[in-house]
């Protein structure tokens, strides 16, 4: 106890990250890191960013489509139901470095947070349309199928 090691996560979508055994806390949200990984290893984000119809203004755009599917997943998986939480969260290290789109450090001189509340309710709103409901649907079936050829060769 007291010992403090630092050491290399393994992140394959961003080898910059680094873990530290401290007793101090800096996120009480890094499983969203082992999430992340999870989600890169599925493909599931890179295929909905593909196919989800985005009819936001180009030059509007702040957040990716890839980081808002990553932001939504990653904060319902660690338990944040509400979007309310993505604004007290929005600069938190491990949830910021997990949805952001790029690898490499995270900047929090107001770069890198999170997507705000109204943000994410209006992605959320985007995903409803009937279009999209289809791709969610022909994503998650895609790769389930994916996943079972996979465990079968």
């Amino acid at each position: 106890m007291g010992e403090s090691s630092i050491d290399r996560a393994p992140f394959d979508w961003n080898r910059s990250i680094e873990v530290d055994a401290s007793d101090e806390s800096v996120s009480a949200d890094a499983g969203a890191l082992l999430m992340r990984e999870t989600l890169e290893h599925s493909g599931i984000v890179s295929w909905l960013e593909e196919n989800l119809i985005d009819d936001r203004r180009p030059g509007s755009v702040l957040h990716s489509t890839g980081n808002l599917l990553r932001t939504c997943l990653l904060l319902l998986c660690q338990g944040h139901r509400d979007q309310d939480d993505a604004d007290r969260l929005r600069h938190d290290p491990a949830i910021a470095a997990a949805a952001k789109s790029s690898g490499g450090p995270v900047r929090f001189d107001g770069g890198d947070g999170l997507p705000s509340q109204p943000t994410l309710s209006r992605f959320v709103d985007q995903l409803s349309s009937e279009e999209n409901l289809d791709v969610l649907k022909q994503g998650i079936l895609s790769n389930g199928l994916r996943r079972i050829r996979e465990g079968s060769g």
